[in-house]
């Protein structure tokens, strides 16, 4: 720094202690102790007692006073709208047969076997993360095979036929 700027910064700092020197009425924010617009709400200490100020659901909610200052009320908007038409979707194909499936004027032939084969890899990568995760805990916990319970022994092989019909029927579709 200049000698100048420091020569001005002091007599700057010097002018600031004689204003406080000056004026000894004004206090220092030490000497005013709390001072908040929430201090005296509702007889003092604690929070503001406002019930259902925030409230999480409609029973807890003033409609009669929610419109003022121009604020509306809205219906509240689903955020995942993608997902639940893919629900629906799917509820709408879970439950109807294939005549109705084939019938049914939602979308193409074509969109709607790609859609099905979207849905079939999601849930087999469900079903892959499901049998890794265990195999992780099997090994971890040094659990054998033959604890397994005898149901379960048995559903081991009809889980793997299954699978093995499902992939040739995989093959066929995408041939």
């Amino acid at each position: 720094m200049s000698r100048f700027l420091i020569e001005e910064l002091d007599k700057k700092f010097k002018q600031l202690e004689e204003e406080e020197i000056v004026n000894p009425d004004e206090k220092d924010d030490e000497d005013l102790g709390e001072q908040n617009v929430t201090g005296n709400l509702d007889g003092g200490a604690g929070p503001p007692r406002t019930p259902h100020a925030f409230a999480k659901n409609a029973a807890g909610m003033d409609n009669d006073h929610i419109e003022v200052l121009g604020y509306k009320k809205i219906k509240s908007v689903k955020r995942n709208f993608l997902e639940n038409w893919e629900k629906k979707i799917e509820d709408v194909i879970n439950e109807m047969n294939y005549r109705q499936y084939r019938k049914d004027e939602t979308g193409s032939p074509q969109y709607k076997i790609n859609r099905a084969i979207k849905e079939i890899n999601r849930k087999i990568y469900e079903v892959e993360h499901l049998v890794n995760q265990n195999i992780k805990l099997k090994t971890e916990m040094g659990i054998s095979s033959g604890s397994y319970w005898k149901k379960t022994r048995n559903n081991f092989s009809k889980i793997s036929e299954r699978l093995n019909r499902i992939s040739s029927k995989i093959r066929q579709l995408g041939a």
